[in-house]
């Protein structure tokens, strides 16, 4: 769905950017005499045009003190990314219309303005931002810079800021990384390592499920609570949203964790444009972690019923199958994170 809000009349410019901000596809207008507003601006400080909050997302509108007209766009799914265009080009014009864009694939910024009688326009691609935006608690926003990560903010023992669910599983294909740089020639060290790191993947990839499922609501989309109470709470029915999703839900259990998503979004996971047996793959290596963790951090092979049954070769933990992992986990959250911005 596309929203134009500068087509209604009954509600206010605010009103109508909030609403529209929960939208997976907007624009917007805003016209302004530029060379009235230079006329009065102070350059030493970045003056905002518009800043709008809606649930989890956030949009700004400034000028900053070397004449650049900046739209930020902020969600938990994509981060914080900036469109910025130079104004010394229009700084002369009395009136400029100004239309921030974004959609799921990328945020926009254009200038239209009049030359020789004819309209020009000027446009910026946006990139990930340096400053970041993060909304929390009552729509209340703050401001960091990008080189500052795994950030928590905890008042009364509650998570009011948290890394994103994306920033989370990036998190943990960072750390498997410097784990799998440690060399040495020890067979049993290779188990031990491959097999800890598989324990982080299966952990992370159900941090991500859950944090994501919980995230998507407040990036607009309102979960269908009945059809998830009937599946996972029935004789409880005055259970929460959040409280199901913390509670009731095991993200790790690969089947549960697909009957969530599509019963709350109508997420389907066999749609997901996924790569050939990667949810078979993915269902093998949860089942790698129960045996890692309820029998050995050392164990040498992962498959040891199918494998004693004669019914495959013996899967022996190496780096090699490590990419493997990593990859088949990586396919499926990019795709899916992909689809639950859609």
């Amino acid at each position: 769905m596309e929203s134009d809000f500068s087509e209604t009349k009954e509600l206010s410019i605010i009103d109508n950017i909030k609403n529209s901000l929960l939208e997976p596809t907007v624009h917007f207008c805003n016209y302004i005499n530029l060379s009235e507003w230079l006329e009065n601006f102070d350059k030493g400080i970045n003056r905002k045009i518009i800043e709008v909050v809606s649930r989890k997302k956030h949009i700004l509108l400034e000028i900053d003190n070397q004449l650049n007209l900046n739209f930020y766009y902020s969600s938990p799914g994509t981060s914080t990314i900036i469109a910025s265009l130079s104004l010394n080009s229009v700084k002369n014009k009395r009136e400029v219309n100004i239309i921030p864009s974004w959609n799921i694939d990328q945020v926009k910024l254009h200038i239209v303005f009049s030359e020789d009688n004819e309209n020009q326009v000027i446009s910026s691609n946006g990139v990930l931002s340096n400053k970041i935006f993060t909304v929390y608690g009552n729509e209340q926003v703050m401001e960091r810079s990008k080189g500052i990560e795994n950030l928590y903010f905890v008042s009364q023992g509650c998570n009011i800021i948290e890394p994103s669910a994306i920033e989370t599983w990036d998190e943990v294909k960072s750390s498997i990384s410097i784990l799998s740089d440690i060399k040495n020639e020890s067979h049993k060290c290779e188990n031990v390592i491959v097999n800890l790191s598989i324990s982080m993947i299966i952990t992370g990839f159900e941090t991500y499920c859950k944090k994501r499922f919980l995230e998507i609501e407040g990036e607009g989309k309102n979960p269908n609570l009945k059809s998830l109470v009937k599946q996972f709470s029935p004789k409880n029915e005055d259970v929460s949203f959040t409280d199901l999703a913390m509670l009731r839900i095991n993200f790790q259990d690969f089947d549960k964790c697909k009957m969530a998503f599509n019963k709350a979004y109508g997420i389907k996971f066999g749609e997901l444009l996924l790569k050939r047996n990667c949810i078979e793959n993915i269902n093998k290596y949860i089942g790698y972690r129960h045996r890692i963790i309820h029998v050995s951090p050392s164990v040498h092979i992962l498959n040891n019923k199918s494998f004693m049954n004669g019914e495959s070769e013996p899967v022996i933990p190496t780096f090699i199958l490590l990419k493997e992992i990593i990859s088949d986990f990586d396919e499926f959250i990019s795709k899916l994170h992909y689809k639950s911005m859609c």
